[in-house]
C-alpha cells in the first residue's frame, strides 16, 4: 500500500512543477515582449523629434484666411529655443511614463508581481498620461503666443471651433484618468489585504 501511495504522491509533484515552470517561461516571454514594446516606442519617439528639426519642418497657420507657414531655422535663435523647449517636453513626459513600465518589468522579472511598488508604476504611468495630455492641448496655444508676442507671427491665427477640438487630448486624458482609478482601486484592495492579514 505504501509503494502504491508514494508514486502517486510524486507523480503531482511533478506536474505542479512542471506546471510552475511552465506558467514562469511564459511569464518570462510577456515580460520580454512588454520590455521590447517599451524601448521600441521610446526609440521611435526619439527619432521622431529629432526628424522635426533636421527636417527643418515648417510651422502651418491660418491667419487672416490665409495659409502662413515658415521652417524653425527662419526664426531668431531665442525663440527657436524656446520651440524646441516646448516641444520636446511631450516627448520628455512620454519618456518617463514609459520609463515606469520598464522598471514594472524589473518588478515583475524579480516575482514581483501584486505590491505597493508594482502600484505606484502604474500610478506614475497614468500621470504621465494625465499630464502629457495636459500638455499636448496646451502646447500649441502657448507656441502661438509667444510667437505672436515675439512678433514672429503676422497676425494671430484664425479662430475656429472645430480646430479646438483637434487641439484637446482627450481621449490620452481619459486613458490616463482610467488607469488613475484603477490604481486607486488596486491600492485600496491592497491596503485591505494587509489589514486583514495583520488581524489574523
Amino acid at each position: 500500500m505504501t509503494l502504491d501511495f508514494l508514486p502517486r504522491i510524486q507523480l503531482r509533484r511533478d506536474k505542479h512543477g512542471k506546471g510552475q515552470n511552465v506558467s514562469t517561461a511564459k511569464m518570462d516571454k510577456l515580460i520580454s515582449l512588454l520590455r521590447v514594446l517599451v524601448w521600441f516606442v521610446l526609440i521611435a519617439q526619439a527619432i521622431s523629434l529629432a526628424a522635426v528639426f533636421i527636417n527643418d519642418e515648417d510651422i502651418y497657420l491660418q491667419i487672416e484666411g490665409e495659409l502662413w507657414h515658415q521652417p524653425l531655422s527662419a526664426f531668431q535663435a531665442s525663440d527657436q529655443f524656446f520651440v524646441a523647449v516646448v516641444l520636446i517636453v511631450p516627448t520628455l513626459i512620454l519618456m518617463w511614463g514609459l520609463f515606469q513600465i520598464a522598471v514594472l518589468c524589473r518588478y515583475y522579472k524579480g516575482g514581483v508581481l501584486f505590491a505597493l511598488d508594482t502600484i505606484l508604476c502604474f500610478k506614475r504611468f497614468a500621470i504621465a498620461l494625465i499630464a502629457l495630455a495636459v500638455v499636448e492641448t496646451l502646447m500649441l496655444p502657448i507656441l502661438i503666443f509667444y510667437l505672436w508676442s515675439r512678433q514672429a507671427l503676422p497676425g494671430l491665427p484664425d479662430f475656429d471651433p472645430v480646430d479646438l477640438l483637434e487641439v484637446l487630448q482627450t481621449e490620452i486624458l481619459l486613458v490616463g484618468v482610467l488607469f488613475f482609478v484603477i490604481t486607486r482601486i488596486m491600492e485600496t484592495g491592497l491596503e485591505m489585504k494587509q489589514e486583514v492579514e495583520l488581524t489574523i
